[in-house]
Protein backbone atom coordinates (compact mmCIF):
# COMPACT_ATOMS: atom_id res chain seq x y z
CA UNK A 1 0.00 0.00 0.00
CA UNK A 2 2.81 2.42 0.87
CA UNK A 3 4.47 1.69 -2.48
CA UNK A 4 1.29 2.67 -4.35
CA UNK A 5 1.05 5.90 -2.37
CA UNK A 6 4.64 6.88 -3.20
CA UNK A 7 4.08 5.90 -6.82
CA UNK A 8 0.93 8.07 -6.96
CA UNK A 9 2.84 10.98 -5.42
CA UNK A 10 5.60 10.63 -8.02
CA UNK A 11 3.05 10.51 -10.85
CA UNK A 12 1.35 13.62 -9.49
CA UNK A 13 4.70 15.42 -9.24
CA UNK A 14 5.57 14.45 -12.82
CA UNK A 15 2.19 15.71 -14.03
CA UNK A 16 2.77 19.03 -12.28
CA UNK A 17 6.24 19.38 -13.77
CA UNK A 18 4.99 18.42 -17.24
CA UNK A 19 2.19 20.99 -16.96
CA UNK A 20 4.67 23.68 -15.94
CA UNK A 21 6.96 22.79 -18.83
CA UNK A 22 4.07 22.93 -21.27
CA UNK A 23 3.14 26.42 -20.04
CA UNK A 24 6.75 27.57 -20.43
CA UNK A 25 6.90 26.18 -23.96
CA UNK A 26 3.63 27.93 -24.83
CA UNK A 27 4.94 31.21 -23.42
CA UNK A 28 7.94 31.07 -25.78
CA UNK A 29 5.53 31.81 -28.65
CA UNK A 30 5.28 35.34 -27.31
CA UNK A 31 8.97 36.21 -27.36
CA UNK A 32 9.28 39.24 -29.60
CA UNK A 33 12.26 39.59 -31.92
CA UNK A 34 12.79 43.26 -32.75
CA UNK A 35 15.81 42.40 -34.89
CA UNK A 36 13.51 41.75 -37.84
CA UNK A 37 13.88 44.63 -40.31
CA UNK A 38 10.14 44.67 -41.01
CA UNK A 39 9.24 45.05 -37.33
CA UNK A 40 6.41 43.15 -35.75
CA UNK A 41 2.68 43.04 -36.30
CA UNK A 42 1.44 44.43 -32.99
CA UNK A 43 -2.18 43.39 -33.48
CA UNK A 44 -1.24 39.86 -34.51
CA UNK A 45 0.94 39.44 -31.40
CA UNK A 46 -1.76 40.87 -29.11
CA UNK A 47 -4.35 38.58 -30.70
CA UNK A 48 -2.15 35.54 -30.15
CA UNK A 49 -1.60 36.54 -26.53
CA UNK A 50 -5.32 37.09 -25.97
CA UNK A 51 -6.07 33.69 -27.51
CA UNK A 52 -3.51 32.07 -25.22
CA UNK A 53 -5.05 33.70 -22.14
CA UNK A 54 -8.52 32.59 -23.19
CA UNK A 55 -7.35 29.03 -23.94
CA UNK A 56 -5.68 28.82 -20.54
CA UNK A 57 -8.78 30.12 -18.74
CA UNK A 58 -10.97 27.66 -20.65
CA UNK A 59 -8.65 24.78 -19.73
CA UNK A 60 -8.74 25.74 -16.06
CA UNK A 61 -12.52 26.12 -16.11
CA UNK A 62 -13.14 22.79 -17.83
CA UNK A 63 -14.40 24.55 -20.97
CA UNK A 64 -17.03 26.57 -19.10
CA UNK A 65 -17.08 30.03 -20.73
CA UNK A 66 -18.82 31.73 -17.80
CA UNK A 67 -16.16 30.48 -15.38
CA UNK A 68 -13.37 31.36 -17.83
CA UNK A 69 -14.80 34.89 -18.11
CA UNK A 70 -14.70 35.21 -14.30
CA UNK A 71 -11.06 34.05 -14.27
CA UNK A 72 -10.24 36.76 -16.82
CA UNK A 73 -12.38 39.41 -15.10
CA UNK A 74 -14.49 39.76 -18.24
CA UNK A 75 -18.21 39.70 -18.82
CA UNK A 76 -19.24 36.42 -20.49
CA UNK A 77 -20.51 38.41 -23.49
CA UNK A 78 -17.11 40.12 -23.85
CA UNK A 79 -15.31 36.78 -23.72
CA UNK A 80 -17.68 35.36 -26.31
CA UNK A 81 -17.13 38.37 -28.59
CA UNK A 82 -13.34 38.08 -28.25
CA UNK A 83 -13.51 34.36 -29.02
CA UNK A 84 -15.56 35.09 -32.16
CA UNK A 85 -13.18 37.86 -33.25
CA UNK A 86 -10.22 35.51 -32.76
CA UNK A 87 -12.12 32.76 -34.64
CA UNK A 88 -11.95 30.47 -31.63
CA UNK A 89 -15.65 29.61 -32.03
Amino acid sequence: MAKESKFDEKIETLQTVAGSLLEEIKSLRFVVDFEDEDGIDFYEKVGRYEAHLIETALERSGGNQAKAARLLNLKPSTLNMKMKNLRMI
